[in-house]
């Protein structure tokens, strides 16, 4: 995988793509990909992964969204982060639960001693989950109220804008470079393949155009995505400071179906995170 922007350069030369080398190199970020692996063992209290039972202390409420209990998605350990990726705005200790059911997420810090931890049971009422068709297929999965547990393996990488944002498009691509953009691509780790692109930090991967740092903006002001031009200077300015937190992919692994092989996307200003205010973090879905 692409860990450098001179190794990027390098590439896109081979890839005969010369001329996009210098603009590419400019507009690619570090990030992090997260890699899942499906858990025939026990895993520590507090350690990172996606599936299961969270962890949490006797004061844990299970969040809820009008009434309803959210999907628990993954446990992400803040001391894991640190040391796989420098520059992390995330710091100290504890760990970051994720919950969402495409139409709402939460995010919870649990910093809490670990002798005090325990493995929290979903409520009964949360609504059971239907595990991808290929997964079904290939295990006999039956609905349940958890996603079977996966370790995640953190992995230093580069991300490219995608999508409709301004910065890719401003490449203006023609056809002959599209193959070899694709490939490009799958090299920084940004591939099309299902469960390829859990991701942290960087840019999101978008599937239908993305601008999320835009409509998290729009979405913080209290205005639809309508409501303001792209283009607009005031927006442009402010959407800068929001920050990629988390992408999930669909993944067999993991028996995770956004839609139709889509993704989450879990943004917080670049300050709330090194603030530790999660409560700041919004939510997005898109799918294919």
């Amino acid at each position: 995988m692409i860990e450098t922007r001179e190794e990027l350069s390098r590439r896109a030369v081979d890839l005969g793509l010369a001329h996009l080398a210098e603009p590419l190199a400019q507009q690619v970020t570090p990030c992090l990909r997260l890699r899942t692996s499906p858990l025939l063992e026990g895993i520590p209290i507090g350690a990172s992964r996606f599936g299961g039972q969270p962890d949490g202390d006797g004061s844990f409420a299970w969040p809820r969204v009008k009434g309803r209990p959210l999907p628990f998605i993954c446990q992400v350990s803040v001391p894991d982060v640190v040391r796989s990726f420098a520059g992390s705005p995330l710091q100290g200790g504890g760990f970051l639960l994720f919950f969402s059911d495409m139409d709402s997420g939460v995010v919870v810090l649990v910093d809490s001693p670990k002798e005090t931890l325990r493995a929290i049971a979903p409520p009964p009422d949360l609504v059971v989950l239907r595990p991808s068709m290929i997964a079904r297929m290939l295990r006999g999965a039956r609905n349940r109220p958890t996603f079977p547990v996966c370790s995640i393996s953190f992995l230093p990488g580069l991300s490219l804008p995608t999508g409709d944002e301004p910065e890719w498009m401003s490449l203006q691509v023609n056809d002959e470079d599209e193959l070899a953009l694709e490939k490009l691509l799958e090299e920084l780790g940004q591939s099309e393949q299902v469960g390829m692109a859990h991701q942290m930090f960087g840019r999101p991967h978008a599937i239908q155009g993305g601008c999320f740092e835009r409509l998290c903006e729009y979405e913080s002001r209290g205005l639809a995505s309508s409501s303001m031009p792209i283009g607009s200077p005031e927006v442009e300015v402010a959407a800068k400071e929001w920050r990629l937190l988390l992408q999930v992919d669909s993944d067999d692994n993991a028996e995770f179906m956004w839609g139709d092989a889509g993704r989450l996307y879990f943004l917080a200003r670049v300050g709330d995170l090194e603030a530790r205010r999660f409560e700041m973090v919004r939510v997005f879905f898109e799918c294919y």
